[in-house]
């Protein structure tokens, strides 16, 4: 697995229903992007997830260096996948002691880096606490 952090991604549903037109055009927008966001929202239990675990599958599959998948129903388990990410992933100046600071050093990292890599941020209920990571 590539270097991560976070929860595990979760297994393909059994009903799992692959959406091949969305995920094409989530590949179209990816190749001309170096970097991507993209929100999926709906209801509960509509399959979100479980595209971006198919997503997820298929970055590790690629070769993606750095895989995040964070429950982030709060802003803290956000800073703690961040923190282990960058700690997981050698980032300079991520030492273990400081998670706040970690995540931090992790983003600042991400802008730059060379390597390849995708956060999944599963879960999202409040984006307002959220947006500074």
């Amino acid at each position: 697995m590539a270097a991560g952090a976070g929860g595990a991604v979760p297994p393909p549903a059994t009903a799992f229903q692959p959406r091949e037109g969305l995920r094409a055009e989530l590949d179209q927008v990816r190749v001309r992007h170096a970097v991507l966001t993209q929100v999926l929202s709906g209801g509960g239990g509509v399959g979100k997830s479980q595209l971006a675990a198919a997503c997820a599958r298929r970055a590790h599959a690629e070769g993606a260096d750095v895989l995040v998948w964070a429950d982030a129903a709060d802003s803290s388990r956000i800073v703690a996948a961040y923190a282990q990410a960058a700690y997981r992933a050698g980032v300079p100046g991520a030492d273990g002691r400081d998670a706040e600071r970690d995540a931090g050093v992790f983003l600042d990292w991400l802008a730059v880096t060379d390597r390849t890599w995708l956060v999944v941020l599963d879960d999202l209920a409040d984006i307002e606490d959220a947006r500074p990571w």
